[in-house]
């Protein structure tokens, strides 16, 4: 679909090899999201995330969220905070910055940010953890499926990456 001569999906996928190179969403039933490929970031998550909550509008069950997102309200970071913490997508990204570049960036729902907080599937899990293998990146993955992302050089970047973009005003 195409906005403001922008090019949008919002047909998830399951297929892994699909999701090669492309940067996204992972849904709670541990479908893809392919909002951009990593090379270009183009369209944003923020976008992205805005386009999609007015796109599936009708599905949300929250009558307020709904008039938000109708009345232009629930923009940019808010939109990609209400996918995350009230969805419970996992961002899946990749780093442009020179000395990460290509690098994951995985932000997960925090706990308790919204009521009943959502929580990482063991679907989402499997499907991260395979997108990750086919982008080579299995150097981050944990051997254990009940585990999260726990390198340390990678939670240091996702909470400098946050700071960074709330002091843009970015991420609410």
């Amino acid at each position: 679909m195409k906005i403001d001569g922008t090019e949008y999906n919002f047909t998830p996928t399951y297929d892994v090899n699909a999701t090669k190179d492309y940067n996204g969403f992972i849904g709670q039933d541990g479908e893809f999201y392919l909002v951009s490929n990593k090379k270009t970031h183009k369209p944003s998550h923020n976008d992205w995330a805005e386009e999609y909550l007015f796109y599936i509008k009708d599905k949300l069950t929250d009558p307020k969220k709904v008039r938000k997102i109708i009345e232009g309200e629930l923009t940019y970071k808010g939109s990609i905070n209400y996918l995350i913490n009230y969805m419970g997508f996992i961002y899946y990204s990749h780093s442009t910055n020179k000395d990460r570049y290509n690098k994951p960036i995985i932000i997960y729902p925090k706990k308790q940010t919204f009521k009943p907080a959502a929580k990482v599937t063991d679907k989402q899990k499997k499907m991260l953890y395979s997108i990750m293998h086919v982008n080579g990146e299995d150097d981050y993955i944990p051997k254990d499926i009940n585990e999260e992302i726990k390198k340390e050089e990678h939670l240091n970047y996702v909470d400098n990456f946050i700071e960074k973009e709330i002091e843009k005003g970015e991420y609410k």
